[in-house]
């Protein structure tokens, strides 16, 4: 009698067993599976940030912000590896431009300005620029002279592709002196910036059209500063002396300006540098490394192209200096001049 009881106890018993050998293992998968435990591990190694092989992705020197004070350690500057030699030959390629053929650009005349939707506009009270009577005193230039013009690309035009487009919004405001020879680049933004990454549109019966099939044929900074500087200098237009850049906030630019004073034998090699050196500031004549790094701006590009395609006007003048300095108390406080050949 008993035995047959224990008999039938056996499958119970069997079941219990089973259930309490897979209880663990049920366990442990769901466990990994709330907090993301893999069920597999790999051997592979993980590589990390610090096994990165790439010395630009070290340096991490942030040149975003105009409004910033650029900060850079020799030591960072030291590791950008080819970064200044990239530069001397962008620049020499520039220069070697220069020096050969010109072709008068296609939109040089006054009206070639309203035909593409540019104002004139004229400040009628000349004002002397923060930090500029010493440098004016010093080249002879004088303020009174000074024509302050606006150029708004603010009307409605029409390019090799579409008519009725609207305005681009650019804007070249630029302080021009002919009786003192100097040109003025100040506050500049041009349509293909203005444009730049906007979405496609439709214009009529046209999809898709992209951003930069909706700018001005007459787009560029050189050209309207050629336009304006020969409409005020007349006959004298080829006298041209001096082009100054103010208040440098293209970031490439300033990139270049503050590792070429950084460079100057009198900078101590140690410690953050800051670029901070007044009017003479630093001067670079043509044919050095330093000239030419600088000429591969785009603001050394913006003057070689005023030069290259406005052979009427400046026949075969050259760049025979770049004086770079700073303003105390603008923001940014960044200045270039161009000086040319007479």
């Amino acid at each position: 009698m008993k035995s047959r009881n224990l008999n039938h106890l056996w499958p119970v018993v069997l079941s219990f067993a089973v259930i309490c050998i897979l209880l663990p293992t049920y366990t442990v998968i769901q466990r990994s599976e709330r907090v993301g435990w893999s069920k597999t591990r790999s051997n592979a190694n993980i590589p990390t940030a610090a096994t990165v092989n790439n010395d630009f992705t070290k340096v991490g020197i942030p040149f975003g912000d105009p409004y910033e004070a650029l900060k850079l350690s020799e030591s960072k500057l030291s590791k950008r590896v080819g970064f200044w030699e990239t530069a001397i030959a962008n620049g020499k390629a520039r220069i070697e431009r220069m020096q050969g053929p010109r072709t008068q650009t296609q939109y040089s005349h006054y009206e070639d300005l309203a035909g593409n939707g540019w104002t004139y506009e004229d400040e009628k009270e000349p004002f002397m620029v923060q930090g500029y009577n010493q440098i004016y005193k010093q080249l002879g230039i004088k303020s009174d002279f000074d024509n302050h013009i606006t150029n708004a690309q603010s009307q409605s035009f029409g390019n090799c592709m579409f008519q009725d487009l609207a305005p681009t919004g650019g804007t070249f405001y630029n302080i021009y002196n002919p009786a003192g020879r100097m040109l003025m680049g100040s506050d500049n933004v041009s349509p293909y910036s203005r444009l730049q990454g906007q979405a496609n549109i439709t214009i009529g019966t046209n999809t898709n059209v992209a951003w930069w099939q909706r700018l001005p044929n007459l787009q560029k900074w050189s050209d309207v500063a050629g336009i304006v500087w020969s409409h005020l200098a007349g006959g004298q237009a080829g006298s041209l002396k001096y082009i100054f850049k103010q208040g440098i906030i293209t970031p490439a630019t300033q990139r270049i300006i503050i590792e070429a004073a950084g460079r100057q034998p009198m900078v101590e090699p140690t410690g953050n540098f800051v670029f901070d050196k007044p009017w003479p500031g630093y001067n670079f004549l043509s044919g050095s490394d330093t000239f030419a790094a600088l000429m591969s701006t785009p603001h050394g590009n913006g003057i070689a192209f005023l030069l290259i395609s406005h052979p009427d006007q400046f026949g075969s003048k050259m760049i025979e200096s770049i004086t770079i300095f700073t303003i105390t108390g603008q923001t940014p406080p960044y200045h270039m001049l161009f000086t040319l050949t007479d």
